[in-house]
């Protein structure tokens, strides 16, 4: 189940790997939020977490630092999210910051996102191209996909003006 992620060998696709105290990390939550039934508000949530701490200026540097107790770490936190995301995720949140992995907020989203897919059967298609598709042909693209797969395709669109014309499709380590 976390082979794909274990460290060791890069992957083909370039994607960071997961370090193993992240992997259990991502497993153990997905466990937890399967079992008590908060994957919905978990999905929604920890996207727009994971955003926040990239995205807002040194709240990653704040969160990560080494020389910052936890406790300074947890009461920035809980001013930024308490009741304002799931419980349970908030609760999640401070058990990495408890156990010093606070680097791993984003890698644990993706390996959890991950398996919530597979669990799904479901799976992420980037299709390149030159300039955005209509909706139509997104569509059409998709029912392809999912014939060939055999699993509910989730299209995300990459305009790469490079392109000269024609479509380039990724789904996982697939070309």
């Amino acid at each position: 189940l976390l082979g794909k992620y274990s460290a060791g060998f890069p992957r083909l696709d370039r994607q960071r790997l997961l370090r193993p105290g992240a992997s259990y990390l991502m497993l153990n939550a997905y466990l937890c939020f399967l079992v008590v039934g908060s994957i919905a508000g978990v999905e929604a949530d920890f996207p727009r977490v994971v955003d926040m701490i990239e995205n807002v200026p040194d709240l990653h540097s704040f969160i990560t630092h080494p020389a910052i107790v936890t406790s300074e770490k947890k009461k920035v936190i809980s001013g930024m999210l308490a009741g304002k995301v799931d419980d349970l995720l908030f609760d999640f949140l401070c058990l990495i910051v408890d156990k010093r992995r606070e680097a791993y907020i984003p890698l644990v989203w993706e390996g959890y996102r991950d398996l919530l897919m597979e669990r799904r059967k479901s799976q992420e298609a980037v299709v390149q191209t030159p300039y955005e598709l209509p909706g139509e042909i997104v569509s059409a693209l998709s029912a392809k996909l999912a014939q060939v797969t055999g699993k509910t395709i989730i299209i995300k669109q990459d305009i790469e003006p490079g392109l000269i014309g024609g479509i380039r499709v990724q789904i996982g380590d697939r070309v």
